[in-house]
Protein backbone atom coordinates (compact mmCIF):
# COMPACT_ATOMS: atom_id res chain seq x y z
CA UNK A 1 0.00 0.00 0.00
CA UNK A 2 1.49 3.36 -1.02
CA UNK A 3 1.65 6.51 1.66
CA UNK A 4 -0.72 8.23 -0.17
CA UNK A 5 -3.39 5.36 0.07
CA UNK A 6 -2.40 4.96 3.72
CA UNK A 7 -2.90 8.57 4.39
CA UNK A 8 -6.43 8.25 2.82
CA UNK A 9 -7.34 5.16 4.62
CA UNK A 10 -6.22 6.62 8.18
CA UNK A 11 -8.32 9.38 6.62
CA UNK A 12 -11.67 8.04 6.18
CA UNK A 13 -10.67 6.27 9.50
CA UNK A 14 -10.64 9.06 11.30
CA UNK A 15 -13.83 10.92 10.12
CA UNK A 16 -16.50 7.55 9.38
CA UNK A 17 -15.40 6.05 13.08
CA UNK A 18 -16.51 9.09 15.14
CA UNK A 19 -19.41 10.09 12.84
CA UNK A 20 -20.79 6.16 13.13
CA UNK A 21 -20.06 6.42 16.98
CA UNK A 22 -21.91 10.00 17.14
CA UNK A 23 -24.36 8.66 15.31
CA UNK A 24 -25.08 4.88 17.10
CA UNK A 25 -25.01 7.28 20.84
CA UNK A 26 -27.91 9.78 18.88
CA UNK A 27 -30.15 7.03 18.09
CA UNK A 28 -29.12 5.27 21.51
CA UNK A 29 -30.45 8.14 23.01
CA UNK A 30 -33.27 8.99 20.92
CA UNK A 31 -34.36 5.25 21.94
CA UNK A 32 -34.09 5.98 25.68
CA UNK A 33 -35.17 9.36 25.54
CA UNK A 34 -38.60 7.73 23.16
CA UNK A 35 -38.87 4.78 26.08
CA UNK A 36 -38.57 6.80 29.46
CA UNK A 37 -41.49 7.16 31.51
CA UNK A 38 -43.15 10.84 31.74
CA UNK A 39 -41.41 12.21 35.05
CA UNK A 40 -44.04 14.37 36.95
CA UNK A 41 -42.11 17.32 36.87
CA UNK A 42 -43.04 20.45 37.23
CA UNK A 43 -41.98 24.64 36.85
CA UNK A 44 -43.15 26.90 38.79
CA UNK A 45 -43.59 30.44 36.63
CA UNK A 46 -44.48 33.89 37.79
CA UNK A 47 -47.75 34.64 36.27
CA UNK A 48 -48.78 38.43 35.93
CA UNK A 49 -52.71 38.74 36.28
CA UNK A 50 -53.14 42.02 37.27
CA UNK A 51 -56.40 42.54 36.65
CA UNK A 52 -57.14 40.21 39.38
CA UNK A 53 -54.38 40.79 42.15
CA UNK A 54 -55.49 37.70 43.70
CA UNK A 55 -54.23 35.41 41.41
CA UNK A 56 -51.07 37.69 40.91
CA UNK A 57 -49.08 34.93 42.55
CA UNK A 58 -46.31 32.39 41.02
CA UNK A 59 -48.30 28.96 39.44
CA UNK A 60 -47.07 25.75 39.16
CA UNK A 61 -47.71 23.51 35.59
CA UNK A 62 -46.18 20.20 34.55
CA UNK A 63 -43.61 19.67 32.30
CA UNK A 64 -46.07 18.22 29.73
CA UNK A 65 -47.84 21.30 30.13
CA UNK A 66 -45.02 23.43 29.31
CA UNK A 67 -44.45 21.40 25.75
CA UNK A 68 -44.72 24.09 23.91
CA UNK A 69 -42.06 26.11 25.29
CA UNK A 70 -39.84 23.79 22.72
CA UNK A 71 -41.35 26.25 19.74
CA UNK A 72 -39.09 28.81 20.89
CA UNK A 73 -35.94 29.30 20.65
CA UNK A 74 -32.46 31.56 21.81
CA UNK A 75 -32.09 34.72 20.09
CA UNK A 76 -28.88 36.07 18.84
CA UNK A 77 -28.19 38.79 21.40
CA UNK A 78 -31.49 38.91 22.73
CA UNK A 79 -34.24 36.50 24.61
CA UNK A 80 -35.81 34.20 22.69
CA UNK A 81 -37.91 33.97 19.41
CA UNK A 82 -39.95 31.50 17.81
CA UNK A 83 -38.47 28.34 15.52
CA UNK A 84 -38.66 29.85 12.25
CA UNK A 85 -41.21 29.09 9.19
CA UNK A 86 -43.14 26.93 11.53
CA UNK A 87 -47.03 26.18 12.41
CA UNK A 88 -48.44 24.73 15.26
CA UNK A 89 -51.17 24.78 17.58
CA UNK A 90 -49.93 25.59 21.12
CA UNK A 91 -52.55 24.99 24.17
CA UNK A 92 -53.48 27.55 26.58
CA UNK A 93 -51.83 26.58 29.50
CA UNK A 94 -52.32 29.71 31.81
CA UNK A 95 -56.14 30.43 30.60
CA UNK A 96 -58.71 29.84 33.48
CA UNK A 97 -60.82 27.75 31.17
CA UNK A 98 -58.41 25.42 29.89
CA UNK A 99 -60.12 22.72 30.25
CA UNK A 100 -63.18 23.69 28.00
CA UNK A 101 -62.85 22.24 24.53
CA UNK A 102 -61.52 24.86 22.46
CA UNK A 103 -58.64 26.06 24.46
CA UNK A 104 -55.53 26.49 22.05
CA UNK A 105 -54.21 28.53 19.44
CA UNK A 106 -52.93 28.62 16.03
CA UNK A 107 -49.39 30.26 15.88
CA UNK A 108 -47.58 30.28 12.35
CA UNK A 109 -43.78 32.19 12.02
CA UNK A 110 -42.00 33.49 9.21
CA UNK A 111 -38.21 33.46 8.76
CA UNK A 112 -36.95 35.54 11.29
CA UNK A 113 -39.16 33.47 14.28
CA UNK A 114 -42.08 35.98 14.64
CA UNK A 115 -45.62 35.30 14.66
CA UNK A 116 -47.09 35.56 11.36
CA UNK A 117 -50.89 35.13 9.54
CA UNK A 118 -51.42 31.75 7.59
CA UNK A 119 -50.77 32.32 4.31
CA UNK A 120 -55.01 32.19 3.52
CA UNK A 121 -55.10 35.21 5.56
CA UNK A 122 -52.61 37.45 4.12
CA UNK A 123 -52.98 40.23 1.97
CA UNK A 124 -51.89 39.75 -2.09
CA UNK A 125 -51.84 43.66 -2.05
CA UNK A 126 -48.50 45.52 -1.79
CA UNK A 127 -48.38 47.23 1.46
CA UNK A 128 -47.82 51.00 1.28
CA UNK A 129 -47.42 52.13 5.13
CA UNK A 130 -46.12 49.72 8.31
CA UNK A 131 -46.93 49.16 11.72
CA UNK A 132 -44.19 47.36 14.05
CA UNK A 133 -45.08 46.30 17.29
CA UNK A 134 -42.62 45.38 20.22
CA UNK A 135 -44.20 44.29 22.95
CA UNK A 136 -45.15 41.09 25.92
CA UNK A 137 -47.18 37.73 25.37
CA UNK A 138 -50.04 40.41 24.87
CA UNK A 139 -49.26 42.01 22.15
CA UNK A 140 -48.10 38.60 20.81
CA UNK A 141 -51.61 38.00 20.85
CA UNK A 142 -51.25 34.96 23.47
CA UNK A 143 -54.44 32.54 23.26
CA UNK A 144 -55.74 33.83 20.42
CA UNK A 145 -55.43 32.81 16.37
CA UNK A 146 -53.27 35.31 14.54
CA UNK A 147 -56.13 36.83 12.86
CA UNK A 148 -58.04 37.59 16.13
CA UNK A 149 -54.74 39.19 17.52
CA UNK A 150 -54.94 43.04 18.02
CA UNK A 151 -51.98 43.41 15.95
CA UNK A 152 -53.90 42.07 12.69
CA UNK A 153 -56.73 42.70 13.79
CA UNK A 154 -55.71 46.44 12.96
CA UNK A 155 -55.49 45.44 9.74
CA UNK A 156 -58.95 45.19 9.25
CA UNK A 157 -59.93 47.99 11.47
CA UNK A 158 -58.40 50.32 9.69
CA UNK A 159 -60.19 49.28 6.24
CA UNK A 160 -62.94 49.54 7.92
CA UNK A 161 -62.51 53.74 8.96
CA UNK A 162 -62.13 53.74 5.39
CA UNK A 163 -58.38 54.49 5.19
CA UNK A 164 -57.08 53.21 1.57
CA UNK A 165 -53.58 52.28 2.62
CA UNK A 166 -52.40 48.64 3.52
CA UNK A 167 -50.81 48.34 6.22
CA UNK A 168 -48.01 45.90 6.42
CA UNK A 169 -48.39 44.30 10.19
CA UNK A 170 -44.68 42.85 11.55
CA UNK A 171 -45.22 41.68 14.88
CA UNK A 172 -42.14 41.33 17.28
CA UNK A 173 -44.18 40.58 20.24
CA UNK A 174 -42.43 37.77 22.36
CA UNK A 175 -44.48 36.05 25.75
CA UNK A 176 -42.15 36.62 28.93
CA UNK A 177 -40.22 39.70 27.80
CA UNK A 178 -40.28 42.84 29.74
CA UNK A 179 -38.96 46.25 28.89
CA UNK A 180 -35.28 45.44 29.51
CA UNK A 181 -35.43 41.93 27.46
CA UNK A 182 -37.73 43.87 24.54
CA UNK A 183 -35.12 46.48 24.21
CA UNK A 184 -32.44 43.96 23.04
CA UNK A 185 -34.77 42.52 20.49
CA UNK A 186 -35.72 46.58 19.57
CA UNK A 187 -32.03 47.49 19.23
CA UNK A 188 -31.89 43.77 17.10
CA UNK A 189 -34.50 44.75 14.75
CA UNK A 190 -35.76 47.85 14.73
CA UNK A 191 -32.93 50.02 13.04
CA UNK A 192 -33.37 47.84 10.01
CA UNK A 193 -36.92 46.91 10.38
CA UNK A 194 -39.08 49.93 11.91
CA UNK A 195 -42.41 50.95 10.43
CA UNK A 196 -44.73 54.47 10.08
CA UNK A 197 -46.28 53.78 13.23
CA UNK A 198 -44.42 51.76 16.04
CA UNK A 199 -46.66 50.26 18.86
CA UNK A 200 -44.93 49.48 21.93
CA UNK A 201 -46.26 47.09 24.88
CA UNK A 202 -44.60 46.49 28.21
CA UNK A 203 -45.41 46.45 31.56
CA UNK A 204 -46.58 42.82 32.56
CA UNK A 205 -43.05 41.40 33.19
CA UNK A 206 -41.57 44.32 34.31
CA UNK A 207 -43.76 44.75 37.25
CA UNK A 208 -43.59 40.89 38.02
CA UNK A 209 -41.23 39.72 41.66
CA UNK A 210 -37.95 38.31 40.42
CA UNK A 211 -35.10 36.85 42.11
CA UNK A 212 -32.35 37.87 39.44
CA UNK A 213 -33.10 41.42 37.62
CA UNK A 214 -33.91 41.46 34.41
CA UNK A 215 -30.93 44.14 33.63
CA UNK A 216 -28.61 41.63 35.17
CA UNK A 217 -29.39 39.14 32.69
CA UNK A 218 -29.25 41.20 29.85
CA UNK A 219 -25.55 40.83 29.20
CA UNK A 220 -25.23 37.34 29.34
CA UNK A 221 -27.84 37.66 26.22
CA UNK A 222 -25.13 39.78 24.66
CA UNK A 223 -22.22 38.23 25.26
CA UNK A 224 -23.18 34.63 24.61
CA UNK A 225 -25.53 35.30 21.41
CA UNK A 226 -23.79 33.01 19.56
CA UNK A 227 -23.31 30.45 21.93
CA UNK A 228 -27.18 30.67 23.27
CA UNK A 229 -28.31 30.50 19.34
CA UNK A 230 -25.95 27.50 18.93
CA UNK A 231 -27.07 25.56 21.74
CA UNK A 232 -30.43 26.70 21.20
CA UNK A 233 -30.58 24.33 17.67
CA UNK A 234 -28.90 21.71 18.61
CA UNK A 235 -30.83 20.68 21.85
CA UNK A 236 -34.17 21.67 19.38
CA UNK A 237 -32.35 18.50 16.87
CA UNK A 238 -30.52 16.21 19.08
CA UNK A 239 -31.31 13.95 22.13
CA UNK A 240 -27.88 13.52 23.54
CA UNK A 241 -27.11 17.07 23.32
CA UNK A 242 -30.57 17.58 25.42
CA UNK A 243 -29.38 14.87 27.97
CA UNK A 244 -26.21 16.54 28.51
CA UNK A 245 -27.35 19.63 28.43
CA UNK A 246 -30.14 19.10 31.40
CA UNK A 247 -27.45 16.98 33.21
CA UNK A 248 -25.15 20.35 33.46
CA UNK A 249 -28.15 22.73 34.33
CA UNK A 250 -27.43 23.87 37.87
CA UNK A 251 -30.12 22.92 40.58
CA UNK A 252 -32.47 25.67 40.65
CA UNK A 253 -32.61 27.58 43.72
CA UNK A 254 -35.45 28.37 46.14
CA UNK A 255 -35.66 32.30 47.16
CA UNK A 256 -37.45 33.49 50.07
CA UNK A 257 -40.45 35.53 48.84
CA UNK A 258 -38.71 38.76 50.51
CA UNK A 259 -35.72 38.64 48.38
CA UNK A 260 -37.72 38.98 44.72
CA UNK A 261 -37.92 42.45 44.18
CA UNK A 262 -39.76 43.71 40.50
CA UNK A 263 -37.66 42.19 37.47
CA UNK A 264 -37.28 46.05 36.27
CA UNK A 265 -37.46 48.46 38.27
CA UNK A 266 -39.73 51.69 37.55
CA UNK A 267 -37.41 53.80 36.92
CA UNK A 268 -35.16 52.02 34.67
CA UNK A 269 -38.70 50.71 32.98
CA UNK A 270 -39.43 54.55 31.79
CA UNK A 271 -35.97 54.60 30.47
CA UNK A 272 -36.31 51.70 28.44
CA UNK A 273 -39.34 53.19 27.15
CA UNK A 274 -38.04 56.64 26.47
CA UNK A 275 -34.96 55.12 24.67
CA UNK A 276 -37.84 53.08 22.34
CA UNK A 277 -39.91 56.03 21.45
CA UNK A 278 -36.59 58.32 20.57
CA UNK A 279 -35.08 55.43 18.61
CA UNK A 280 -38.24 54.70 16.49
CA UNK A 281 -38.16 58.22 15.56
CA UNK A 282 -35.17 57.99 14.69
CA UNK A 283 -35.44 55.32 12.41
CA UNK A 284 -38.50 56.69 10.59
CA UNK A 285 -41.33 56.06 12.69
CA UNK A 286 -43.87 59.15 12.19
CA UNK A 287 -46.56 58.02 15.34
CA UNK A 288 -45.50 56.26 18.47
CA UNK A 289 -47.86 54.75 20.60
CA UNK A 290 -47.70 53.48 23.57
CA UNK A 291 -50.47 50.49 25.14
CA UNK A 292 -50.84 49.69 28.44
CA UNK A 293 -52.45 46.16 28.35
CA UNK A 294 -51.78 43.64 31.36
CA UNK A 295 -49.82 46.21 33.41
CA UNK A 296 -50.28 47.18 37.55
CA UNK A 297 -51.59 50.64 37.92
CA UNK A 298 -48.05 52.55 39.59
CA UNK A 299 -46.47 51.09 35.84
CA UNK A 300 -49.22 52.22 33.66
CA UNK A 301 -49.33 55.66 35.39
CA UNK A 302 -45.58 56.08 34.49
CA UNK A 303 -46.26 54.97 30.82
CA UNK A 304 -48.43 57.66 30.39
CA UNK A 305 -46.11 60.24 32.10
CA UNK A 306 -43.27 58.82 29.46
CA UNK A 307 -45.78 59.12 26.40
CA UNK A 308 -47.00 62.84 27.54
CA UNK A 309 -43.42 63.75 28.17
CA UNK A 310 -42.39 62.45 24.76
CA UNK A 311 -45.54 63.57 22.98
CA UNK A 312 -46.54 59.68 21.93
CA UNK A 313 -50.15 58.44 21.86
CA UNK A 314 -51.27 56.52 24.83
CA UNK A 315 -53.95 54.16 25.25
CA UNK A 316 -54.71 52.02 28.85
CA UNK A 317 -56.13 48.82 27.42
CA UNK A 318 -56.45 47.38 30.98
CA UNK A 319 -58.94 49.60 32.28
CA UNK A 320 -60.56 50.37 28.84
CA UNK A 321 -61.61 46.34 29.03
CA UNK A 322 -62.56 46.52 32.55
CA UNK A 323 -64.69 49.22 32.60
CA UNK A 324 -66.48 47.15 29.45
CA UNK A 325 -67.72 44.06 31.34
CA UNK A 326 -70.76 45.90 32.89
CA UNK A 327 -72.08 46.27 28.83
CA UNK A 328 -70.67 42.93 27.96
CA UNK A 329 -73.03 41.28 31.15
CA UNK A 330 -76.00 43.07 30.05
CA UNK A 331 -75.42 41.63 25.72
CA UNK A 332 -75.24 44.94 24.97
CA UNK A 333 -71.97 44.25 22.93
CA UNK A 334 -70.83 41.55 21.61
CA UNK A 335 -74.14 39.84 22.09
CA UNK A 336 -73.61 36.33 20.08
CA UNK A 337 -70.16 35.89 21.08
CA UNK A 338 -70.88 36.61 25.04
CA UNK A 339 -73.93 34.19 24.60
CA UNK A 340 -71.84 31.41 23.69
CA UNK A 341 -69.48 32.38 26.53
CA UNK A 342 -72.38 32.52 29.07
CA UNK A 343 -73.19 28.74 27.29
CA UNK A 344 -69.55 27.33 27.87
CA UNK A 345 -68.02 29.16 31.13
CA UNK A 346 -71.55 28.84 32.86
CA UNK A 347 -71.02 30.16 36.89
CA UNK A 348 -67.53 30.95 36.27
CA UNK A 349 -68.54 34.30 34.38
CA UNK A 350 -70.05 35.10 37.51
CA UNK A 351 -66.96 34.54 39.66
CA UNK A 352 -64.42 35.88 37.23
CA UNK A 353 -65.93 38.77 35.25
CA UNK A 354 -62.51 39.35 33.62
CA UNK A 355 -63.06 36.11 31.21
CA UNK A 356 -65.54 38.29 29.49
CA UNK A 357 -62.36 40.15 27.81
CA UNK A 358 -59.15 38.11 28.85
CA UNK A 359 -58.55 34.56 29.50
CA UNK A 360 -56.93 35.05 32.59
CA UNK A 361 -57.01 37.92 34.47
CA UNK A 362 -54.21 39.54 31.72
CA UNK A 363 -54.26 38.29 28.03
CA UNK A 364 -56.95 39.36 26.11
CA UNK A 365 -59.07 36.97 24.80
CA UNK A 366 -61.26 37.36 21.61
CA UNK A 367 -63.49 40.41 22.41
CA UNK A 368 -60.75 41.94 24.39
CA UNK A 369 -58.26 41.91 21.30
CA UNK A 370 -61.09 43.04 18.89
CA UNK A 371 -61.59 45.97 21.56
CA UNK A 372 -57.80 47.06 21.70
CA UNK A 373 -57.77 46.98 17.73
CA UNK A 374 -61.10 49.17 17.53
CA UNK A 375 -59.69 51.87 19.65
CA UNK A 376 -56.13 51.72 17.80
CA UNK A 377 -57.60 52.21 14.78
CA UNK A 378 -59.82 55.66 16.16
CA UNK A 379 -56.63 57.03 17.98
CA UNK A 380 -54.51 56.65 14.91
CA UNK A 381 -57.12 57.76 12.29
CA UNK A 382 -57.22 60.78 14.47
CA UNK A 383 -53.75 61.29 14.05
Amino acid sequence: MTSQATFRTNLLLATVVPLFFLLLIEGASRLIESFSPDKEESMTLDMPSWMVEAHNSPKTFSTKELQWMKLFQSGEGYRVHLQPNISALIPDTFSWTKYLPGAGFEVHSNEKGFRILPPEHQSEQPPQKRIIFFGDSSTFGWGVDGKESYPFRLQEELKEKGLSEEYQIANFAMPGDSSEFGRLLFDHFAPTEMGDIAVLSFGANDARLSSVPHRSQVNRFQEQALLQSVRGALTAHSAFVRFIDKALQPPLKTVAENNRTAAVPLKRYKGNMRHMIRKSREYGAKQVLLVAVCSPAPYARALKRVAQNEGALYYNAQVHLRNLIPSLQKEKKYASTVKEMKASYGGLLKKQPVLYVTSDGCHPNKIGNHVIAKRLAKMLSQG
